[in-house]
């Protein structure tokens, strides 16, 4: 055969039309865009509400403990009134800031299932208010994830 004819036999071929259920799946699998989805099988991907809730929660505790784990402040004056006496720092803002999503790419597990690899890159921020001077409390926490997702193939 030349080329001439495998270019000829080449342009009267055409491509199968992919299943409804493989376009479904593609589709699935693409509508990923942030750490916030779940992607378990061809059902539809369900948000979870509670995960950033849980990081602030979890970043607030640990502003707590190491405020509590700083010595006391004994006034200066024996006339100093007991609301001088307050250490307490008030919250005045947190927030979450996604840096980078690197998808990985496809790796095969132990089992010789296909996974999708992805790192979450994020910096939480945690800022408080000494009401006694004004001074500014901050707290900046990196966090790097691997999210592991199961890939399905027709």
């Amino acid at each position: 055969m030349n080329e001439n004819e495998i270019e000829k036999l080449l342009s009267g071929m055409r491509p199968a039309a992919a299943s409804l259920e493989l376009e479904e799946r593609i589709e699935h699998d693409l509508a990923f865009t942030s750490g916030l989805r779940v992607i378990d099988g061809p059902s539809k991907p369900q948000k979870i509400w509670w995960q950033p809730l849980a990081w602030t929660g979890l970043g607030a505790a640990a502003a707590i403990m190491i405020m509590s784990l700083s010595p006391a402040v004994k006034p200066t004056s024996p006339y100093a009134s007991i609301s001088d006496q307050k250490t307490t720092a008030l919250p005045v803002s947190s927030t979450r800031e996604w840096v980078n999503a690197d998808d990985q790419g496809v790796r095969f597990n132990s089992q010789q299932l296909p996974e999708r690899h992805l790192k979450l890159i994020s910096t939480e921020r945690h800022e408080w208010i000494d009401p006694r001077d004004g001074a500014q409390i901050s707290v900046e926490i990196p966090r790097e994830d691997t999210v592991v997702l199961p890939v399905k193939f027709q």
